[in-house]
Order: C-alpha cells, then sequence, then structure tokens
C-alpha cells in the first residue's frame, strides 16, 4: 500500500493455471496433472500476477531383477 505495508493474502487469492495443464487447485495447492511449463496466475480484490511453473515429468523407477543368478 502507499505506507509500504505487506500481508499475504494467499490463503484468500484465486488461482488459474493454463487450460492444458490439466490439474486441480485445493485453495492455493496445485495438484498437477500433466508435465510442462505452464503459467499460473493469482487474483486477489481485482490484482493479480503470473509466475511459471515447470512439472517435470514423473519417473517409474522399475527394479533390475538379475535373470540366471546363481550365488
Amino acid at each position: 500500500d502507499a505506507l509500504s505495508n505487506t500481508w499475504d493474502v494467499t490463503d484468500d487469492a484465486i488461482f488459474t493455471i493454463d487450460g492444458d495443464a490439466g490439474g486441480a487447485f485445493a485453495d492455493n495447492v496445485y495438484t498437477s496433472e500433466a508435465a510442462g511449463t505452464w503459467t499460473v496466475t493469482g487474483w486477489y480484490s481485482g490484482l493479480g500476477d503470473s509466475a511459471t511453473l515447470i512439472v517435470e515429468p514423473y519417473a517409474i523407477f522399475l527394479p533390475i531383477i538379475a535373470q540366471n543368478y546363481t550365488p
């Protein structure tokens, strides 16, 4: 504000993300559905700002099973 006071409005803001990102917001927590680079926008009382969110693909690690192993 004009007096340089700050306050956190995260819990009261409304957040949006690019439509192709999928996923969903629960309050201010986003659960991803698709990997990619997305724009997230937060809105509060007619004011908004955007940020970039990078979601990396989920890697599935499978155990390596030794075939024909004899100790």
